[in-house]
């Protein structure tokens, strides 16, 4: 399509939405609560989100039409490179509000993934790694004894295990093992300390393990080979339960079979992190050069490029852990931002995207960052949906997935990777480290 079409093109859906809605920077999106970002999402005219959003009506016009409905969240990273391939960001937002509350879900498992790896290099000095054998024992209610872990090449739990299985496959068992070896307390401070301060982490993911006895955490032990402890965590306690909600809006009415049987769901005690922060910690640790040191995570090189491999990597190309059925674990299993859930194998492997998911009580979220090695793209999306029906109930079924969140993630994300193909740049960036 030649700029004159699309521009044309563009125009003509502009003044055929006015009436509705204008999704200019100058005219926000009439009871959207489209909020002022914080310093580090930038609105630069023009938005070209909103540009895409207008050019493609096939694809957005229900959700320009009906925004808060779906409580949809869009943030755009564009990406440019200098002659010494240091990049520089503007980011572009559609409806970005830190105090809507959405459900997390397995988002937290990014943030939980890396300060893992973080705790584990500053417990180096007694010789632990994330490779050391892990054992958790039990000291309360709901509390899991783990001394195994068959899905390891020696038989054994390790913190690089928990974590492979966190970003392969969105594991809760692994989620919930990091949440009692990092401890709520140290999860929350560490994360407000390096300014992502609307984070609330307070519970595990194990089922019928509610309330109270998230605010307990195991005794946990170290060993190196030979099976001697080199470090042992006691049993801790914090009122993760008592932190307040940044967010408002937390009660929903949730109805995933039969709308007699509905019920309300409170969220005040639920994990959350807004979307923006979660978008910021992708993108420092993608980009460490490039992020403040208040902000960066304290990881090594070495564990750095482990948490991209498996940011990156399909379940099928795993080895430990083996996810060898490709019917179960597609090949685009949790890469909603490109493929929806389309189970076709992927064929071109020059495009890779390094996300996180999650997916429950009819919210829906990716952060990615997406690149393609062989036409030198890359950009960053995140985005939120919500499955709700008219009368305010969550519709949670399959259905509601397949036909409107999955086909919504898709379109987003090959809409805005469409744009970026033809986006000029001055310089092409190198992946090459991106690349395994």
């Amino acid at each position: 399509m030649s700029v004159q079409r699309a521009f044309y093109k563009c125009c003509i859906w502009l003044f055929a939405l006015l009436p509705i809605v204008s999704l200019s920077q100058n005219k926000p999106v009439p009871n959207s609560n489209r909020k002022t970002a914080a310093p580090s999402i930038a609105h630069v005219p023009p938005n070209y989100l909103d540009t895409i959003l207008l050019n493609h009506p096939e694809y957005f016009n229900t959700i320009i039409r009906n925004p808060k409905i779906h409580h949809v969240q869009i943030i755009y990273t564009q990406i440019n490179r200098d002659g010494n391939n240091k990049a520089s960001f503007t980011n572009y937002t559609y409806r970005l509000n830190k105090d809507e509350y959405f459900y997390a879900a397995s988002m937290v498992k990014l943030p939980v993934s890396v300060l893992a790896l973080e705790k584990a290099e500053e417990l180096s000095k007694l010789g632990v790694t994330p490779n050391s054998i892990m054992l958790t024992d039990s000291a309360y209610a709901c509390q899991h004894s783990t001394h195994a872990d068959t899905s390891s090449l020696n038989g054994y739990p390790s913190i690089a295990q928990y974590v492979k299985r966190m970003l392969l496959v969105s594991d809760n068992f692994a989620y919930s093992r990091m949440y009692e070896f990092l401890t709520p307390e140290y999860i929350n401070k560490k994360l407000w300390s390096k300014g992502y301060p609307t984070v609330r982490i307070r519970i595990r993911f194990d089922v019928n393990c509610l309330g109270l006895p998230n605010n307990y955490t195991n005794p946990i032990r170290f060993l190196n080979d030979a099976g001697k402890v080199i470090y042992k965590q006691p049993a801790k306690y914090y009122a993760a339960s008592t932190l307040t909600m940044p967010a408002r809006n937390t009660n929903r009415l949730i109805d995933f079979d039969n709308p007699k049987y509905s019920i309300r769901k409170d969220f005040t005690k639920s994990n959350y992190i807004s979307l923006q922060d979660l978008h910021e910690i992708l993108k420092s640790i993608m980009f460490p050069a490039e992020t403040p040191s208040a902000k960066a995570f304290k990881i090594s090189a070495e564990n750095r490029k482990f948490l991209w491999q498996y940011l990156q990597m399909m379940p099928y190309e795993s080895c430990s852990p083996l996810y060898g059925d490709r019917t179960q674990f597609i090949d685009s299993y949790k890469k909603y931002l490109f493929y929806g859930q389309d189970s076709v194998e992927i064929i071109n492997k020059n495009i890779r995207i390094f996300n996180v998911v999650g997916e429950s009580y009819g919210y829906t979220t990716d952060c990615a960052y997406i690149v393609d090695f062989e036409n030198k793209v890359e950009f960053m999306v995140s985005a939120t949906y919500y499955v709700q029906e008219s009368n305010g109930v969550i519709n949670g079924t399959d259905d509601a997935y397949n036909l409107y969140v999955m086909p919504f993630f898709r379109n987003l994300g090959q809409s805005i990777y469409t744009h970026e193909l033809q986006r000029k740049k001055k310089y092409l960036p190198n992946l090459l480290e991106y690349k395994f």
